[in-house]
């Protein structure tokens, strides 16, 4: 469903990667209810990119997310995405330069963009923003299939979904 590419010049070790990428999709699913396994999360090192601002080269570090068109999501939400993914860039990305980091270290730009109509993952049309529950209802007994068979992903997706799915006592 979202799609975050972190670009960047910023020399990003495996682990910071992965501690990263594992923070980003909690906060994905936490403020916007997307199931774990439709955050995507790639990193592009882009050292040897030509790249400009203002028509001069320039080397930085974004993030870029795409999101599905809807409704449901608001002016708010994604100005304090913004906020927050920042703020989980200078946590792992340069923890030790607490009041200014080096430029190369540095996150230039974060950028949210709506414009998937929709798409195919996994197997599965997605919903529309709004629309998860009744997705994820409606696709139940094939998510229990795929699992029967094997499908690890789906099984993860299964016990996620089944967990948020459970009536609150």
């Amino acid at each position: 469903m979202p799609f975050y590419e972190i670009s960047h010049v910023a020399p990003l070790t495996k682990a910071q990667k992965d501690e990263m990428a594992l923070a980003i999709t909690k906060l994905q699913c936490s403020k916007f209810g997307t199931p774990s396994l439709f955050v995507t999360v790639i990193f592009a090192d882009i050292t040897g990119l030509d790249a400009y601002v203002a028509g001069k080269p320039r080397q930085f570090n974004a993030i870029h997310v795409t999101f599905r068109d809807g409704p449901m999501h608001n002016q708010a939400q994604f100005d304090s995405l913004c906020i927050e993914l920042q703020e989980i860039w200078s946590s792992i990305a340069h923890p030790s330069h607490s009041s200014k980091a080096p430029p190369e270290l540095t996150l230039d730009a974060v950028h949210v963009t709506g414009g998937v109509l929709t798409a195919l993952e996994l197997g599965f049309i997605i919903p529309k923003p709004g629309g998860e529950k009744e997705w994820a209802l409606g696709n139940m007994e094939a998510f229990k299939q795929r699992a029967r068979e094997g499908d690890k992903d789906i099984a993860g997706l299964l016990e996620e979904l089944q967990s948020r799915l459970k009536p609150a006592e």
